[in-house]
């Protein structure tokens, strides 16, 4: 049960960064 949340936590903070990633280089080229 841990080693799930562990795992879920871990891809959403992943998908979050590439979020946050893809913003700033549209801010940057714009």
């Amino acid at each position: 049960m841990i080693r799930l949340r562990v795992g879920f936590l871990l891809s959403y903070g992943i998908v979050d960064f590439q979020i946050a990633m893809l913003l700033h280089i549209e801010h940057c080229h714009s």
